[in-house]
């Protein structure tokens, strides 16, 4: 188990050094909640900030730059905002990183069924390997939204895998409009016997926490079982990947501008539970936004609520017994996320967090 204080140290110590003193505007600290534990808030004064550089050896220098934390509406623009603006907590190695995971392919003494020890171990990590490949598959298959890419047109650069961040000595990171090159890389084999995984963004940690991190971006928090179902086979696919890749201890970054779901949290502990990966959510926002978020989530809560109420009796009027059951659920869903919300804004207003 990672301590999350050890994430908010790293990530003081990293904004620190992109914004020096400033940086004691930038609220950075673990928020804890008695319905799931512990995720990182890192809540800005204000939506934007201006940033300062000195040249950069040869390189063009960026002479100011600002940071724009306002509501994004796609995923896409999310990361922008949050990695390519430099608001990101941690230092960010690469971003929409595609790495294409090979089938397990077992040699010949593999299955020998001698006493050998070495030939015993090697079949074990064969069959783990494969077990966990063969999961992927099931999880993604024909699913373009889990992260994986089954066709992708030629593109010009595509040979050599692009990172989003050139890095100089300083560590400076490179600015919006070179984000889209890290999006292209070796395309897998047509043959099937590959599977390609996207995560999001990388982040660089340093060796006492794990030598990376994968991250997820969502643009918002997710409550629906659809919803839930897409973000846990994300979870799940980089989970069994960097298992597969030998990495057994690295945990996984779930990054929203606003706090988690009840259910999300839940799906973290599913995660935890079954593939002994912990999950850390981020949340990177402004101390408005976040206020703001709760706020309107609590009155969505109130009115799915009774929505659900005047269902159940339009139901029960009419005799629609299994309709009524599904509203009831609905119901209890939304009742729960409601009791989570107003407990959550308690505790953030006695943090002095909003």
């Amino acid at each position: 188990m990672y301590s999350m204080e050890i994430f908010a140290d790293e990530a003081r110590q990293h904004l620190y050094g992109r914004f020096g003193d400033d940086s004691k505007k930038i609220i950075v600290q673990p928020f804890e909640n008695p319905y799931f534990g512990s995720q990182l808030v890192v809540a800005f004064p204000t939506p934007k900030i201006s940033l300062n550089f000195e040249n950069l050896g040869n390189r063009k220098a960026f002479t100011s730059l600002y940071m724009n934390l306002t509501p994004p509406r796609t995923e896409s623009s999310f990361e922008k905002a949050v990695i390519a603006d430099m608001a990101i907590p941690f230092h960010v190695e690469a971003s929409q990183y595609r790495l294409n995971i090979s089938n397990p392919n077992p040699s010949l003494f593999c299955f020998d069924n001698s006493a050998d020890s070495g030939q015993t171990a090697e079949y074990e990590a064969y069959t783990h390997n494969q077990q966990c490949y063969d999961q992927m598959v099931k999880s993604i298959k024909n699913r373009k939204q889990y992260s994986w890419t089954k066709k992708r047109r030629p593109h010009p650069e595509s040979i050599t895998q692009k990172r989003l961040f050139d890095f100089s000595e300083e560590g400076y990171q490179l600015t919006l409009p070179y984000f889209d090159k890290a999006r292209y890389a070796p395309r897998p084999r047509k043959d099937s016997s590959q599977i390609t995984v996207i995560p999001d963004t990388v982040f660089c940690l340093s060796r006492n926490i794990c030598d990376n991190m994968w991250a997820e971006a969502k643009l918002s928090p997710a409550l629906t079982p659809y919803e839930i179902s897409i973000s846990e086979n994300q979870l799940i696919t980089y989970s069994l990947s960097l298992e597969i890749c030998g990495n057994e201890k690295s945990p996984i970054a779930y990054m929203l501008p606003s706090l988690t779901t009840h259910t999300e949290c839940d799906m973290f502990s599913n995660i935890k539970k079954e593939f002994g990966r912990q999950i850390v959510p981020i949340t990177v926002t402004t101390v408005d936004q976040l206020d703001s978020s709760i706020l309107r989530r609590i009155k969505s809560c109130e009115w799915a609520i009774e929505n659900a109420d005047n269902a159940i009796g339009n139901a029960a009027t009419f005799g629609f017994k299994d309709s009524r059951e599904i509203f009831q659920r609905n119901r209890e869903v939304y009742n729960e996320e409601l009791a989570y919300l107003q407990d959550a804004y308690k505790n953030l207003e006695s943090e002095r967090i909003i």
